[in-house]
């Protein structure tokens, strides 16, 4: 049976607690502080100290919405009882007890009675001893700045972009940095930063191998200026892949001219088609699958396809149609003379 058209990842987070750059004082008032408060992940305590100011870490997907996550809302009550009573995306506010939604209003009402900003984003931890995720579970960072999440998301935008839409295996270092009011009063904020050895990113990056195992461990030094990583990226083990295959050409016409095709069946018409087109040949496949499922951003910057078959059995819904759609339509165009006669040879006498 094939899934719901509109299922999304849901990452489940170390429910121990969030990790934020703040805390309470004595007489229960919020504290900023200038590094990452971990007291309720004394494995991290362990790896990277008590007051850590630079964390590595690693994203779980390369969509972003999967793992990042801002809004402006306005909360009632307090701890365990507080109820969200307000969310806004900076233009449209809606009433969530109500469900009216009316364009953001807050500018016009006291601050105590304004939405403030929330930011979240779930994210692996490297240990920087052993070059592995420190746990399977994903860690929540959060942040109540406008400053801290237009620059993580920036940051994360600009990796993805370069890579044509990969996130996963690539390393960030995420710091805690006091900046400067005026009036002299500092604040925290959040930054990121990716690794500062582009051939380096975009080797991690197509590979999409997260360092859990020892033969994928990576050296990551966050002592500089900026994180960097030590070694050879070669190191980490790619699976291996057929120099050549064989295919069915009468089954995959056969299957493409089905009347109702599963995500499944289309993603096995993809792998079968693209495997056709370069005749068997693998070490061409995935440069074709590439080509045929690029796409361009509205700016006109070109965004890489799809390298492997790993890549296109994660897709569903809207972008497996695209996928299969301009790879089908290649592959029409070059084997229209066999999909006619088998076509002519079904038609009942």
């Amino acid at each position: 049976m094939a899934l719901r058209k509109n299922m999304r990842r849901r990452y489940s987070r170390d429910m121990r607690g969030k990790i934020t750059c703040g805390t309470k004082s004595e007489k229960g008032y919020p504290k900023s502080l200038d590094h990452f408060n971990v007291s309720k992940f004394p494995e991290l305590a362990a790896v990277y100290g008590d007051k850590p100011q630079r964390i590595a870490i690693f994203f779980p997907s390369n969509n972003i919405e999967d793992f990042f996550f801002t809004e402006y809302s306005l909360w009632g009550g307090k701890g365990d009882s507080a109820v969200k009573k307000r969310k806004c995306d900076g233009e449209t506010a809606c009433d969530l007890s109500t469900g009216e939604e009316k364009a953001c209003f807050c500018a016009s009402l006291p601050e105590k009675q304004q939405c403030k900003s929330y930011t979240s984003l779930k994210a692996y931890v490297a240990d920087i001893n052993t070059g592995q995720l420190i746990s399977p579970m994903l860690y929540q960072f959060e942040t109540h700045s406008d400053n801290s999440s237009d620059g993580l998301y920036t940051e994360i935008e600009n990796v993805f972009n370069m890579t044509g839409g990969r996130l996963v295996g690539v390393p960030f270092c995420i710091e805690v940095k006091f900046i400067k009011k005026l009036g002299g009063k500092q604040f925290p904020i959040l930054h990121l930063q990716s690794v500062n050895n582009l051939e380096a990113i975009h080797a991690l990056a197509s590979r999409g191998v997260l360092p859990a195992a020892p033969q994928n461990s990576l050296a990551i030094d966050i002592t500089g200026e900026t994180p960097t990583l030590s070694g050879e990226v070669k190191a980490i083990e790619a699976p291996a892949v057929e120099t050549v295959k064989t295919v069915d050409l009468t089954a995959t016409i056969a299957l493409l001219t089905k009347d109702k095709k599963t995500p499944a069946d289309q993603k096995q018409l993809i792998g079968d088609m693209i495997t056709l087109l370069v005749d068997g040949n693998m070490a061409q496949a995935g440069s074709m699958l590439e080509k045929l499922t690029g796409w361009s951003m509205d700016d006109g910057t070109p965004v890489r396809g799809y390298e492997s078959m790993r890549e296109i059995n994660e897709l569903s819904g809207q972008k497996l149609n695209i996928a299969y759609g301009k790879v089908k339509a290649a592959f029409t165009k070059a084997f229209k003379k066999q999909i006619d006669e088998y076509a002519a040879e079904e038609v009942p006498a």
